[in-house]
């Protein structure tokens, strides 16, 4: 049994979980900063916009991918689109993070205030947990666009299935090799040959004294004609065509 639903399962049931924790840490902030400086800070507004995303579709992919097989939610197509736009969303959370710690905590906490100094302590745990979102999020969807293109060069379709039904390393498609039908022509006429052929014909043209029979082509086989040639009259009776 292929691991990668499993690393599936794992990868966006932790991602929800982080998203929880940056949700409730960073609706603390913007609270906080409400109530005491009467704004919000753009990273703590960006984490929580991009955790309520996250909260809201993940579990609703995973659980849509186990009540409904082929659901569009579940393509890879789509999973990978989707889980590529949060997980630049994310990095883009961290990164904001990490600015503002800097600039608005210069210092470090320590303030006589506790929900100030609760504040403070949050911003690089909220900017850890966008970062850790991030990377798994890069590192699933990277996996999986990697297989499916492995898979695909060795001929199967896999962008419109999903991940849990999809075998990313089953062996390639032998190319079809096509046949051939070698028809022989008698007099400008095809010979009719009863039995099955490929639809590909190719006329070869008779020789005196002798019909290719059916074959493949480039090996017809020949074999002495039945009928007259011209010049040389043959009692009949004939063979009938």
């Amino acid at each position: 049994m292929s691991l990668i639903p499993t690393f599936r399962l794992v990868s966006l049931g932790s991602v929800t979980f982080i998203s929880l924790i940056a949700l409730a840490l960073s609706a603390h902030i913007s609270a906080v900063t409400g109530d005491f400086f009467f704004g919000y800070f753009t990273f703590a507004a960006m984490a929580l916009a991009v955790a309520i995303l996250s909260v809201l579709s993940i579990p609703a992919m995973i659980t849509v991918d186990m009540k409904r097989k082929g659901a569009l939610t579940s393509m890879i197509v789509v999973e990978i689109g989707w889980l590529g736009l949060l997980w630049v969303l994310w990095l883009a959370a961290g990164g904001l993070g990490a600015q503002a710690t800097g600039v608005v905590w210069p210092s470090g906490c320590g303030f006589v205030n506790k929900e100030v100094d609760t504040m403070c302590r949050e911003f690089p745990a909220v900017t850890a947990l966008s970062f850790i979102n991030w990377f798994i999020l890069f590192s699933y969807t990277m996996t999986i666009l990697v297989l499916s293109i492995m898979a695909a060069s060795r001929g199967h379709s896999v962008w419109f299935s999903s991940v849990s039904q999809t075998d990313f390393f089953a062996p390639a498609i032998a190319p079809a090799v096509q046949a051939v039908q070698v028809v022989p022509v008698m007099g400008g006429m095809p010979v009719q040959y009863t039995g099955q052929y490929p639809p590909n014909v190719m006329q070869v043209p008779v020789m005196d004294n002798q019909v290719p029979q059916a074959g493949w082509a480039g090996q017809p086989v020949m074999a002495t004609s039945p009928y007259p040639t011209s010049g040389t009259p043959v009692p009949g009776p004939y063979p009938q065509v």
